[in-house]
């Protein structure tokens, strides 16, 4: 799948016809052989999955409803209608509505306003109304991609205002528990840090999602550049020494590139 979307599920041209003199030859560059040898797809057995039809009596639909809601719950923790404006049909607000109510009564979830700022009703998971409210002594630090289903990114709540950036694949944040410390746009060519320098949480943790663009397995990027932190040049910013901690930082006149430390 990652090849495929690499490749736009063509596989690339790997030679041209080059006449010489009175005959032509297929010339095939080596680098040419080597892209369309990795765009290949992988060897395996393939058939169609045909699908069952969907029951159409209540009693089964209700319970189709109750296991999508499930499937919801387990993704997000909590549902509300923001939330569910970019799923399918079948997993919106509209749809889901009447069987929330009901598995609200039955005591499996359960209606009320857990977080400010959401208009409306909101429906939340034991396991996630109990993960809630027990409290931790180090908040754990994580990262997502703005496009995660579990981004608010792009859903417009008021609350949020705008501290969050575009909806878009090369924008990452990251979070130590319900607070947000750093956004990346652009893959990492905009920083904005919302801890101090000298914040330990910045070294290792803070800035795990460089060092998974440049170690990933697939497709890891050759070098990062950072053009402004916190909207200030990259190369006068007070945060320099983090990331000369981690990384091998070339500094060049408006910019900065980080490089994967070998040693």
């Amino acid at each position: 799948m990652r090849q495929g979307l690499a490749t736009g599920f063509k596989p690339p041209q790997i030679g041209e016809t080059r006449r010489t003199g009175m005959k032509s030859r297929l010339s095939t560059p080596r680098g040419a052989y080597s892209r369309w040898k990795a765009a290949r797809p992988q060897a395996g057995n393939w058939f169609k999955i045909t699908f069952p039809e969907l029951p159409d009596d209540a009693l089964s639909q209700h319970g189709l409803q109750r296991d999508r809601i499930r499937l919801l719950l387990n993704r997000y923790g909590i549902l509300f209608r923001e939330l569910l404006l970019r799923e399918l049909p079948m997993f919106r607000w509209a749809t889901l509505i009447r069987t929330l109510r009901i598995m609200d009564l039955s005591g499996e979830i359960y209606s009320g306003c857990f977080f400010d700022g959401i208009t409306g009703l909101q429906f939340i998971a034991p396991e996630m109304l109990s993960l809630l409210q027990h409290e931790t002594d180090r908040p754990p630090i994580y990262w997502i991609n703005a496009t995660d289903p579990a981004s608010l990114c792009g859903l417009g709540l008021k609350a949020l205002g705008n501290t969050l950036p575009p909806r878009i694949e090369s924008n990452l944040l990251v979070y130590r528990g319900d607070e947000l410390i750093v956004i990346s746009r652009r893959r990492g060519r905009h920083i904005q840090f919302n801890l101090p320098p000298d914040d330990s949480d910045l070294v290792g943790a803070g800035l795990g999602f460089l060092h998974h663009l440049l170690h990933r397995a697939f497709q890891p990027l050759r070098h990062i550049t950072i053009e402004t932190i916190n909207d200030h040049s990259a190369v006068e910013s007070p945060y320099l020494p983090v990331f000369m901690d981690g990384f091998d930082v070339v500094r060049e006149p408006r910019s900065m590139t980080l490089y994967r430390r070998m040693t």
